[in-house]
């Protein structure tokens, strides 16, 4: 059994929070393998393609994050976490499902 999580990942271009999760990953600051996709047909396809993936953090705001593709991650056994950024405040909140 392995100690790393794989985890997928949608955000906006230029997004801190994605930024920093990949920071983490690539300095082995936290255990997770950290996949990140560039589209939302990529994040379908990386969770139809059979691996098991631990969770999937998506920008909320982002086109095509919808309730449909939650669903699937979730039936496919991977938690998700939906985060959105408030630039007013320069804080991130996070949305759970």
């Amino acid at each position: 059994m392995s100690d790393r999580y794989v985890v997928l990942g949608l955000a906006r271009v230029r997004s801190t929070w994605f930024r920093e999760v990949s920071r983490w990953a690539t300095a082995a600051a936290v255990p997770i393998d950290f996949v990140k996709c560039m589209s939302v047909d990529e994040v379908r396809a990386h969770l139809s393609s059979g691996r098991a993936f631990s969770a999937l953090v998506l920008d909320a705001g982002l086109p095509g994050v919808d309730r449909d593709l939650v669903g699937l991650a979730h039936d496919l056994g991977s938690a998700v976490i939906l985060v959105e950024e408030t630039l007013r405040r320069g804080r991130i909140g996070m949305i759970y499902p």
